[in-house]
């Protein structure tokens, strides 16, 4: 009893303070986890979230008590005035078991769940396009519309792997597609000295991270009037053509464009971050102990299979947020000179 009011107290804290600054906190959430790993496996979570932060609120709570329980039974009051965004996963006075939840970003689903990574990219798989009306009428996968209707695939759509094997395309076909968490990252340097020249050598690298590429998503869905990336002159246009770009449709009615592996992308890279030559002037007396003059440049060079205009990326401080390339400005080469003077 003790254990859970004083859990009681930290929830309430946590609610007041660190929801309002940034639920992407991962050293509070590993707290918190840790802490109610110890106690009682049945715990009901009343949350009360206030303000703009209150999905994030919401969902990293009930994160943090399936990390540390499994699922968990979560209630809202009335006065709890949660937004759409989060009724529409929780809803008021509604009990919920969850073992995982989504998040939906751009697009993108962002699926934290028991036993995976806590942002995994979750949608549909692709097995290229079709390249006529013959190949995906044989196949015989459909969609369903607005109205209830099956629309089959046809020539120059993209071909989606039908999971559960019941000929139509919907949510139920979606899987992991995608991991925004790097197997290993870090950084390289070493320092080489001759006489009174140095040359100091910094890389920084990422492997084994995915990115879901959101800027290609837009400039290559071929499902608007919008500029379009030159890939798109590669579009499937006639019968018999091989192609991995599927034909471009106002709408994008068969939904050729969802978030699918077609848009995650392999984020890893070697990059050249800093590259600084210093050389020491021979000079000493009362005043002037040394003068050291250096040069550096910043981002020389980058190893990358990565589409996207730079691997190193991060559209928020957020920890579901990572991975996703919303499109902000690259990192650019730059070069300093300057000099030390040690008095």
């Amino acid at each position: 009893q003790d254990a859970l009011e004083a859990g009681q107290h930290i929830v309430e804290q946590y609610i007041a303070t660190s929801c309002l600054i940034d639920m992407g906190t991962n050293g509070v959430m590993g707290c918190l986890a840790h802490f109610f790993s110890r106690l009682s496996p049945s715990i009901e979570i009343e949350i009360h979230t206030y303000g703009s932060h209150a999905c994030q609120c919401s969902e990293a709570l009930l994160l943090v008590f399936s990390i540390a329980h499994g699922p968990v039974s979560v209630w809202t009051d009335d006065e709890c005035m949660l937004p759409l965004c989060c009724r529409s996963i929780y809803g008021a006075e509604e009990m919920l078991t969850r073992s995982q939840f989504d998040t939906d970003i751009l697009g993108a689903t962002v699926r934290s769940q028991i036993g995976g990574a806590i942002n995994t990219f979750y949608g549909y798989r692709t097995n290229g396009v079709y390249r006529t009306s013959e190949e995906a009428q044989a196949e015989g996968l459909s969609i369903v519309d607005e109205t209830g209707k099956l629309v089959p695939f046809k020539g120059g759509d993209m071909r989606f792997v039908d999971i559960n094997n019941d000929n139509i395309i919907d949510e139920n076909d979606r899987e992991v597609i995608g991991k925004a968490n790097p197997d290993i990252y870090g950084n390289i340097f070493t320092s080489l000295s001759w006489k009174k020249l140095t040359l100091d050598i910094n890389f920084n690298y990422s492997l084994g991270g995915d990115a879901y590429n959101y800027m290609r998503q837009q400039l290559e869905s071929g499902s608007r009037f919008m500029n379009q990336t030159t890939a798109m002159l590669n579009r499937w246009t006639n019968e018999g053509q091989i192609t991995d770009i599927p034909r471009a449709t106002y709408g994008d009615p068969m939904g050729n464009s969802r978030f699918s592996d077609r848009w995650i992308e392999d984020a890893s890279y070697l990059r050249l971050k800093t590259l600084t030559l210093s050389y020491k002037l021979p000079i000493s007396n009362t005043y002037i102990q040394g003068i050291t003059i250096w040069g550096q440049a910043n981002n020389l060079f980058t190893l990358t299979r990565y589409l996207g205009t730079d691997p190193e990326f991060s559209m928020s401080n957020s920890v579901l947020y990572q991975g996703i390339d919303r499109g902000l400005i690259s990192q650019g080469r730059s070069f300093h000179l300057g000099v030390k003077i040690n008095l």
